[in-house]
């Protein structure tokens, strides 16, 4: 995982600590301009989509994890399903484009990542 800034790239230094009260703001695949925007005061962690199944999601409390609706390597369908498959039961926001129907995206991806709580993002 890399961070924005000079924060700690280890996950651990993220779960404890009156900083992290709030975890960590993972973005897989988000662009920085993006992910400044929407993770207000949480620690910025940018992660790529290959490592989600080895970076230890499931270990950080609080966390937020971001992907794009669809996104250049990997959409949201498919990092979903990986959170679910890596053990990660927290929040996973969707950013997506706006749209005539967000509340039906917002279902079927919910559907999907059983164990999630899935939060739509319409920029």
């Amino acid at each position: 995982m890399t961070s924005s800034g000079d924060r700690s790239d280890d996950p651990a230094s993220h779960s404890s600590g009156p900083a992290s009260a709030l975890g960590p703001w993972v973005g897989i695949g988000v662009p920085p301009d993006i992910a400044l925007r929407l993770a207000g005061a949480r620690p910025i962690l940018s992660l790529d989509p290959g490592l989600i199944a080895a970076a230890g999601l499931d270990r950080l409390n609080g966390a937020v994890v971001a992907c794009m609706l669809l996104g250049d390597q990997m959409d949201a369908v498919d990092i979903i399903l990986l959170l679910v498959e890596a053990g990660f039961r927290g929040e996973v926001m969707v950013i997506a484009p706006p749209m005539p129907s967000p509340r039906m995206v917002q279902r079927e991806l919910s559907r999907l990542g059983k164990g999630l709580k899935i939060k739509l993002a319409v920029i």
